[in-house]
């Protein structure tokens, strides 16, 4: 009688306990989140329109919800602001041009 396959299985099975806790105590998935795009511009203005359009096309490819959200002020500082001290999961993300970027890159800690 031969207990290589016995073995084998109890190996096995050690190894993937400890992933069982971890998946236990995950967090949400991504795709149960919406995202959302901070536009350092007031609402209505070209930026605003160019940004709902990509949100659009954005949220067509992920399939899933893009929430454009207009934070404006200090030239486009306060809104990038938020998006640096944003929870960094991937849901929040900044709409801007060059000079938001010089502005993003001295309120950011890098």
């Amino acid at each position: 009688m031969t207990f290589r396959p016995i073995i084998v299985a109890c190996a096995t099975i050690m190894a993937a306990a400890p992933c069982t806790g971890a998946m236990a105590q995950a967090p949400e998935p991504f795709r149960t989140r919406p995202i959302t795009l901070i536009v350092p511009f007031p609402a209505g203005g070209p930026s605003d329109a160019l940004a709902r359009a990509v949100a659009q096309g954005m949220a067509a490819q992920l399939r899933q919800s893009i929430v454009v959200e207009n934070i404006s002020g200090a030239s486009g500082t306060i809104g990038l602001t938020k998006v640096v001290q944003a929870v960094p999961d991937g849901t929040t993300l900044g709409f801007g041009g060059a000079v938001q970027e010089a502005s993003l890159r001295s309120a950011a800690r890098f």
